[in-house]
């Protein structure tokens, strides 16, 4: 048992993600939570050479400071009505 353990464990630690996506409710600007642990995980992660996209709701129609980051963020406007989120 332990032997296979130890074994799934290093065969863990090689994989290489090449992207990923983090979704969360709010991204910087806004403060909070989600915001900061987002923007933090994305920043490390890309520091290790992973292509990482977030995806967030925005207050604004159109938020155009994306620039900024050195991953793309992807911003979807949160205004529209509940019962239409969740279609």
């Amino acid at each position: 048992m332990g032997y296979s353990r130890k074994l799934y464990a290093e065969n863990i630690r090689t994989i290489h993600m090449k992207s990923i996506l983090i979704a969360t409710g709010i991204f910087d600007p806004d403060i909070g939570g989600p915001a900061s642990y987002a923007n933090t995980l994305a920043n490390w992660l890309t520091n290790r050479g992973v292509s990482v996209m977030v995806l967030s709701y925005s207050s604004k129609l159109f938020y155009r400071d994306n620039t900024k980051y050195s991953y793309r963020v992807l911003r979807v406007w949160g205004g529209w009505p509940i019962w239409i989120k969740h279609l």
